[in-house]
This record gives C-alpha cells, sequence and structure tokens, in this order.
C-alpha cells in the first residue's frame, strides 16, 4: 500500500501525493482515488511517485483519462528509473525489467501528446550512485531525444524546484542524491555534483541553457556539515504524511516514521497536526536546535515546498 502525502497551502488549498514505502499502482483502487483528488475543489495540485514497474497500455489510457477531466490542475508523475541498463538496474534494485517500464513510459508520452495533456508533467528520476554515475550522460540523450520528437519541452534539475516550472516546461529529468544517513550523505552529495560536472563536456549538443542554469546554481550548502542545523522547514506547517497503518509523519522522507505524531485510527488530523510533538518540532527547527531529532538536523533533502515566511513564524511564536 502506498503513502498519501497531503500538503496545506497558505491559501488553505491542498497538494495531495501518492508516494512513500510502497508502490500506489499495488492499490486496485488508485484510479478513483486520482479522480476524487482531482476532482476535489480543494485539491490544488496532485503527484504521485512510481517505479514504473505495474504500468501497463489500460492502466496508462485510464490514467489519461482521469487526467484529462481537468486539466488545469497540475499533475507530477515521477518515475524512478535510475538507469537504461538492465545490469545496472538489477545491481542497484535487483531488477531487470527497465525495458519494458521504458516502453510502457514512452507510450504514456505518446498519449499526453496526442491527447494534449499539458498539466501532465512526467518527472524522470535518476537517483546518483557509484552504479550508474558513468552512465549519466546516456539516460539524459535517450530521453531527450525522445522528449523533442514529441515536441516537450523539458528541463533537469538537481532539486525538486520543478512546479515553479510547470507554466513552461512539460517533461523534467531529476538527478537526485540518495537520501542517506549523515554518515554518507557527504559521499551521496559528492557523487551528485560529480554527476553535474560530467555533463559539461559529454552530453550531446542538443542540451539548451537549463543545464548551465542548474549548474551556476548548484550550492554545496545544499549538504549540511557534520554538527550544523537545518533551517526551518516548510513540511512543518504545509505537509502531513499519512502511512497505509494511519501513522503520521509531518515529513515525506521520513520513511522509517521516527518523527511519528500519532494515528488517524486514534486522533484526528487537526488534533495530531496542533499536538505538543508537532510544538516540539517546530520551536527545534525555529530554535535551530535539532539534536533530538536527527533526521532533521541532516537531512539530505532541504525539502523545497511551499515556503515559510517569516510572519508565518513570528506568527506562531505569538
Amino acid at each position: 500500500m502506498e503513502d498519501a502525502c497531503c500538503s496545506p497551502y497558505i491559501d488553505k488549498s491542498v497538494y495531495v501525493r501518492y508516494v512513500g514505502v510502497g508502490e500506489p499502482l499495488l492499490n486496485p483502487d488508485l484510479i478513483e482515488m486520482i479522480k476524487v483528488s482531482l476532482f476535489n475543489s480543494k485539491v490544488k495540485q496532485l503527484a504521485i511517485l512510481s517505479n514504473g514497474a505495474c504500468w501497463n497500455r489500460d492502466f496508462v489510457n485510464s490514467f489519461a483519462e482521469v487526467i484529462s477531466m481537468e486539466s488545469n490542475k497540475p499533475v507530477e508523475l515521477t518515475f524512478s528509473l535510475d538507469t537504461l541498463n538492465p545490469e545496472t538496474q538489477y545491481a542497484i534494485k535487483r531488477l531487470n525489467n527497465i525495458k519494458t517500464i521504458n516502453e510502457q513510459l514512452i507510450y504514456l508520452l505518446e498519449q499526453k501528446a496526442r491527447f494534449h495533456l499539458n498539466n501532465l508533467h512526467p518527472i524522470l528520476q535518476a537517483i546518483i550512485l557509484d552504479e550508474n554515475i558513468g552512465e549519466v550522460n546516456e539516460f539524459l540523450d535517450y530521453w531527450i531525444n525522445i522528449f523533442k520528437a514529441y515536441g516537450f519541452s523539458w528541463r533537469i534539475v538537481d532539486t525538486p524546484t520543478y512546479p515553479v516550472h510547470f507554466s513552461d516546461t512539460d517533461c523534467f529529468i531529476w538527478l537526485k542524491m540518495k537520501d542517506a544517513d549523515s554518515a554518507n550523505q557527504e559521499r551521496y552529495a559528492t557523487l551528485q555534483k560529480q554527476a553535474f560536472s560530467k555533463l559539461k563536456t559529454g552530453l550531446s549538443s542538443h542540451l539548451n541553457s537549463t543545464v548551465e542554469d542548474l549548474r551556476d546554481t548548484y550550492k554545496d550548502t545544499q549538504v549540511l556539515e557534520q554538527g550544523s542545523f537545518a533551517h526551518v522547514c516548510s513540511m512543518l506547517w504545509h505537509g502531513i504524511n499519512i502511512a497505509a497503518n494511519g501513522d503520521v509523519s509531518p515529513c515525506c522522507i521520513d520513511v522509517g516514521y521516527c518523527l511519528k505524531l500519532g494515528n488517524i485510527g486514534e486522533q484526528s488530523i487537526v488534533t495530531i497536526y496542533h499536538s505538543d510533538k508537532m510544538r516540539n518540532l517546530r520551536e527545534a527547527h525555529i530554535k535551530k536546535r535539532l539534536e533530538n531529532y536527527p533526521l532533521c538536523m541532516y537531512c539530505s533533502l532541504s525539502y523545497k515546498g511551499p515556503s515559510v515566511v517569516d510572519d508565518e513564524v513570528l506568527s506562531y511564536l505569538r
């Protein structure tokens, strides 16, 4: 079963994501759940994270039909791919179905083009590891050529900042740093940076300026050094993550639910969201005293959700 992450915005609209520990397509009612989410007037945006293994033409057709019904609402669809090579896929995931996954993804892109699904934004994710760092250019070449064949605009990103480009970009390739504990965080950040450095000379000439822009904005401060503190996280004001068993965490990368706030089978969302545990966590972020919250102190994602403005924090403290 998948986890659902619901992030309220300041204007009380909602950003719903089907992500977490599990493949969303394992839920036989996922299409209906997507339909309910999209037709809810309070839902502003929808996101799905999938490994692609369960996608087939029937599901793609049903998915495309539902998406077309609410063409004004952005839909993020992140495929965790990592490679084009079956041997590399097996080394990383102990799977060798990447060719089938790619075929289904290409069929999805065909439907996006055919039915002008401008609100659908596929995001092809490659987590940079030792096993695939030498394949980055091949991965980009392959998918960029396909995007161009269908007339799609595209952008390469290193953090989940793609929503700000939805108005002018169809598809994205996310070269992601692996989420890791504090001991391995710097190593994976270095691998990701190496992957981008290879783009300067190794990628085909059809690359546009988005790569150059990305290199210019890449900051080493993305990765926290040992003993430093994370900044105030927007998820503490604009997010909540609900697991299939009802457990609630404020964080979308808290896969072990070490920040568990409660369970919706035992308490209401409002009670959980305003609980002492949540208050204590917010206060720790504001004061930058995260010694008791290692997941936050050594956060490898630096979550890029709706920004928390100073007035929000001051209002909360008052």
